[in-house]
């Protein structure tokens, strides 16, 4: 490895790559060249004018700052193929694609990397480049200062030029999108404000891609820039036409990337009133409504998709908005589909508020999606006693409702209490006994007013019943000739 000879070098350092690529021996090479200071020899080997060298030392630095170079690789060639890619989907928002050993990207750092990884940016192998994105990104989701430290040294220019080639092969597209990724993680520094100006181009233009990997990277971008902590720093970058962008991709045939979509949707509406009135303008319902229709939501998303909703629908207008779209409907159907089952709080509290919300015509029509049959299979699953309190207050005003039509159509029962079963008749008495006193008495309210006669008929049944029988004359047995 220290030899001046070019050759005998190249020759140590592919068997150094070629051991790296096998993963039975990934992990202990690589503790075995950071214990061994070996990474400030590969570091000086960036700077070679032999290419082969210079190539296989961009890896063996990608792999010992993250470790997983080689699946990534192998995840992008199979993409196509991939309906949920390890690439995108993960558990955690902040949670990126891998997380290197800090140990490993620190020896990186101080072995002097950044500035001759930043100047390979504009190399003419694509191989290079490639390896080269991916120690910087790696390096860059470490911590605040690394990310720092690679805005000063001039990252943007030549990640933008790499962004801005459209002849650019996809792969070394997708890997500047994520390195850009993770120099836009989490809060943005103050004294990191000057890159603002140079950041906001490179978003738009990632944005109008239609490489479903750059989309979710960069819309990733958008929520983590357009956080409520930055501040005003970001305010040049919300505009109509990011809104606009943003619904676009809210039905997109790829269902993990509505998930930072819907984050920078939220971001967005929690920044004040203008930026609000925005994203109403640019009319969210249709889009919200279609991706509902899928009935496939993950949790997750659905959640976040929830929140957003629950944010626009401010007032009576933004609800009938919502009503014309028919995502309610769609959302009532998930939850009269899933039994109750496995929903997040946030389903079923914006269904309970719109009805809040609304005014009488409004609830009539929500009641008619089976809202009262969408309360009954969530109320046993409800361990939030806020959201408990909304929904028996959403279910009194439905009940409300039915009491009002039933006088107007002159009919005998109130259609919406008609919803109710046996098992949610009883678990409504057992709330009278709840230890929350405005839980208890709107549910005795509701006993009193819509099921006492009910109650009264089921005990009456049986004793009827026996009367009956009784009254029935028996049958003598005619006896055998």
């Amino acid at each position: 490895m220290r030899s001046r000879d070019l050759s005998t070098v190249l020759a140590a350092i592919q068997e150094f790559g070629q051991h790296l690529r096998n993963r039975e021996y990934r992990k202990s090479l690589i503790r075995q060249i950071v214990d061994s200071e070996l990474v400030p020899v590969f570091v000086k080997f960036l700077r070679t004018p032999n290419a082969e060298i210079v190539t296989e030392a961009s890896y063996i630095l990608a792999v010992v700052s993250s470790g997983k170079v080689d699946e990534m690789r192998q995840i992008l060639n199979d993409f196509p193929r991939h309906r949920y890619p390890k690439l995108l989907v993960s558990k955690d928002v902040d949670q990126d694609i891998t997380k290197g050993a800090i140990r490993n990207t620190k020896a990186v750092v101080q072995a002097g990397a950044i500035s001759p990884l930043i100047d390979l940016l504009s190399h003419d192998d694509d191989d290079v480049k490639q390896n080269c994105l991916w120690t910087l990104g790696s390096i860059a989701e470490d911590c605040a200062k690394y990310r720092s430290d690679l805005l000063s040294q001039n990252i943007l220019p030549p990640l933008s030029k790499i962004l801005k080639n459209e002849m650019s092969d996809q792969e070394l597209l997708t890997y500047g999108a994520w390195a850009f990724r993770c120099l836009c993680y989490k809060r943005i520094a103050r004294s990191d404000k000057h890159v603002i100006p140079a950041v906001i181009p490179m978003v738009w233009q990632l944005l109008q891609s239609e490489n479903i990997c750059i989309l979710s990277h960069v819309t990733w971008c958008v929520a983590r820039l357009t956080d409520p902590t930055n501040g005003a720093i970001v305010d040049e970058l919300i505009n109509e036409d990011l809104c606009k962008r943003l619904i676009e991709l809210i039905p997109h045939r790829y269902t993990p990337l509505v998930k930072p979509v819907m984050l920078a949707i939220s971001n967005i509406i929690s920044r004040g009133t203008d930026q609000r009135k925005m994203l109403i303008n640019a009319s969210p319902w249709q889009n919200m409504a279609l991706f509902t229709d899928y009935l496939r939501c993950d949790n997750n998303i659905l959640m976040v998709l929830c929140k957003v909703a629950w944010k626009l629908m401010s007032d009576k207008e933004q609800i009938q908005a919502a009503i014309d779209s028919h995502i309610l409907p769609n959302l009532i159907r998930i939850v009269r589909k899933r039994r109750g089952r496995k929903l997040p709080n946030e389903l079923v509290m914006l269904i309970a508020d719109a009805v809040l919300g609304s005014d009488d015509q409004q609830i009539w029509y929500i009641a008619d999606q089976k809202a009262v049959r969408a309360f009954c299979l969530t109320l046993p699953k409800i361990h939030d006693v806020d959201l408990l309190h909304d929904v028996i207050t959403a279910l009194q005003s439905i009940l409300r409702v039915g009491d009002d039509v039933r006088k107007l159509e002159n009919q005998y029962e109130n259609a919406y209490a008609a919803e109710f079963k046996a098992k949610d008749i009883e678990f409504m008495q057992g709330l009278v006994q709840h230890q929350d006193k405005a839980i208890s008495r709107k549910a005795r309210s509701i006993m009193s007013k819509h099921f006492r006669q009910k109650r009264k008929r089921t005990k009456q049944q049986p004793q009827q019943q026996q009367q009956q029988q009784q009254q029935q004359p028996q049958e003598v047995p005619k006896e055998e000739p």
